[in-house]
């Protein structure tokens, strides 16, 4: 970013560049917080939704680096066609959806959902998909739109529209009760 980021080079991820990069190009925590709240507020308790909150942000953590994940967050690597890159997700998504079906740990079945949550979540940024719905190009240099924390980028807290919070609250719920069994249309909304 050289001085066009100002005078603190590293402002744009709080200053802390070890703990607020963001090269996928993710919502940022708050904002991925904010859509399972409105998901799901009225039907788990709050328990629950911090551990779907706390494994987005560790899911993060161990693969917002390499564009060999791409495909967890709803975007595709370079040379890879955009058919390939929704396939990628969409086997992951379902492989998730099966692990939180299976197992008997409550808990671990929440981890489970949250990681297939987190991938739809950043199906519906704008920043992951076109308007057609396939995945954008991951760009491993390019930080400029996008939010490692709730104060850069347009995949901020303050970016998600209506139109987004219905899709990534429809959506999620409809992903919970295919892996809980409460399923009666089946599907996520992502193509």
């Amino acid at each position: 970013m050289g001085l066009l980021a100002g005078i603190k080079t590293c402002s744009y991820v709080g200053s802390s560049p070890t703990n607020g990069l963001d090269p996928l190009g993710l919502w940022s925590p708050g904002g991925h917080d904010a859509l399972y709240d409105y998901a799901f507020n009225l039907l788990l308790d709050p328990t629950e939704v911090a551990i779907i909150q706390q494994e987005s942000r560790e899911l993060y953590k161990e693969t917002g680096i390499g564009t060999q994940y791409a495909y967890i967050h709803s975007v595709r690597k370079p040379l890879q066609s955009p058919a390939a890159a929704k396939a990628a997700s969409k086997n992951y998504f379902y492989e998730k959806l099966r692990q939180a079906r299976n197992d008997p740990d409550r808990e671990k079945a929440l981890r489970d959902f949250a990681d297939a949550a987190h991938t739809i979540t950043d199906y519906f940024s704008p920043e992951h998909t076109d308007a057609q719905g396939n995945p954008r190009l991951w760009f491993q240099l390019l930080f400029a739109r996008h939010s490692p924390n709730d104060n850069v980028g347009h995949e901020t807290v303050h970016d998600i529209t209506p139109r987004i919070y219905q899709q990534a609250m429809a959506a999620p719920i409809a992903a919970y009760n295919q892996a809980f069994g409460n399923a009666t249309s089946g599907g996520c909304g992502c193509q």
